[in-house]
């Protein structure tokens, strides 16, 4: 691996899901990959196709699936073995960071030149959250619904 990010561990605290750089063929191509291993440190696996990047991967509540920024296509969806990579949206290249809501009915993800969005986990039509050309990085879902972006609820 040449690089190593977004290192992830599964709700049941059993499997480690991260993203890795590796040089791919042509010689010279860099693509990006997400992959899982057990905590132990057995099970190294591959989940996202050769060919493809995929990164920016986020669990789903229950750990059956994840949502994840694959080019070409921005979010797609995947269960957690690697199987049934699903694009959620008609491409959209600059898509990334997508996070599962709690309930494991949406995912949010920023996209456009900054703003949130946010779609059912089943794919259908966006809605841009925020609409502002905002730079919104690291997105997570409230576990509050009545709290503020400054923590205190209303």
């Amino acid at each position: 691996f040449v690089n190593v990010g977004g290192v992830r561990s599964s709700p049941s605290a059993t499997l480690i899901a991260f993203s890795a750089d590796e040089r791919d063929d042509p010689p010279g191509l860099l693509m990006t990959h997400v992959y899982v291993i057990g905590a132990d440190g057995t099970g190294l696996t591959q989940l996202t196709p050769d060919g493809q990047t995929c990164w920016y991967h986020d669990w789903s509540p229950d750990g059956t699936k994840f949502a994840l920024t694959c080019t070409p296509g921005g979010v797609h969806v995947m269960n957690a073995d690697g199987s049934g990579l699903t694009q959620l949206l008609p491409s959209e290249n600059s898509a990334n960071g997508p996070v599962w809501s709690p309930d494991g009915e949406s995912i949010a993800y920023g996209a456009g030149c900054g703003d949130v969005w946010v779609v059912a986990a089943t794919g259908g039509t966006a809605t841009n959250l925020t609409n502002d050309c905002g730079i919104y990085a690291h997105l997570d879902w409230n576990p509050m619904p009545n709290a503020t972006a400054g923590g205190a609820g209303r």
